[in-house]
């Protein structure tokens, strides 16, 4: 019964959201427009930042269409810090290299993991934030004996087909292809949990404990796949070292203010 009412409240509260949408805006979440919330200084330079808008809570449009999330928080901040405007535009992220390269963008921010092959065609800046790569699963009756990985095996698992990878994991760890449900994102895997439809899902830990902070009502556990963290940065024109160093300025001095801090509780409550 329990197990029942749970499924029956994620449906009403994420069915409501259509299959275009992304998530619902936090209720802790400002939704005014950006001129409202961040002043721009006109003696400073304005830097474009490129990111993908339907990845909450790293960079998503509210109600408005207004982007906002985690990473426009933070780099504002930064930008603030290191006295510099920011305007952002939502783009594709397959056109990131592009858009720095072509100078259509100064900056791209959108969960952009740090590895060599990056590094040799861009500039990263100090990470902000690591995740690990990890399963959500209800934490109900039917799922008590699914602690691990091996225990979801012939299970249901839901992925984001946005990530080449994602399938490929995923039917390593259930062993059944017919059992990997591909989702055109990330927040429509993790819905696919919360209304029944797969046992867990594949993605980003650090988006896990936003779901889970919208929607407390609902117990979840989450499950590492591996307990590698994966470091993520801005990234930024290959050889553009004074404004990765404006970059790397600002996010000490938002660290050391208490600032990003507070962006972490804001965006992800409390980290275990």
């Amino acid at each position: 019964m329990k197990k029942l009412m749970a499924l029956c409240l994620a449906s009403l509260m994420l069915g409501a959201c259509s299959s275009d949408k992304t998530d619902k805006t936090p209720d802790n979440v400002t939704t005014t427009n950006p001129e409202t919330i961040t002043t721009k200084n006109p003696n400073w330079e304005t830097i474009i930042v490129g990111t993908q808008g339907d990845y909450p809570p790293f960079s998503f449009k509210n109600e408005h269409g207004t982007l906002i999330g985690f990473e426009k928080d933070l780099l504002e901040a930064i930008a603030a810090a290191s006295q510099f405007n920011v305007d952002f535009i939502d783009a594709k992220r397959t056109d990131m290299t592009t858009q720095l390269n072509n100078d259509m963008a100064g900056i791209w921010a959108s969960t952009i993991s740090i590895n060599p092959e990056r590094q040799a065609e861009m500039e990263l800046s100090e990470p902000y934030l690591d995740y690990a790569r990890s399963i959500i699963i209800l934490d109900n009756e039917l799922n008590r004996h699914i602690k691990t990985l091996p225990q979801l095996q012939g299970k249901t698992i839901a992925y984001s087909s946005v990530s080449s990878s994602e399938k490929n994991q995923v039917i390593e760890i259930n062993k059944d292809e017919s059992l990997a449900i591909s989702e055109p994102s990330a927040f429509l895997a993790v819905k696919a949990v919360y209304t029944g439809k797969a046992v867990g899902a594949t993605g980003n830990s650090m988006i896990f404990n936003y779901y889970a902070m919208q929607y407390p009502t609902i117990p979840v556990r989450v499950i590492p796949i591996s307990n590698e963290r994966i470091n993520i940065a801005f990234a930024m024109k290959k050889g553009n070292v004074a404004l990765k160093d404006k970059i790397n300025t600002g996010l000490a001095k938002v660290k050391a203010d208490g600032t990003y801090d507070k962006l972490i509780q804001k965006w992800f409550g409390k980290i275990s």
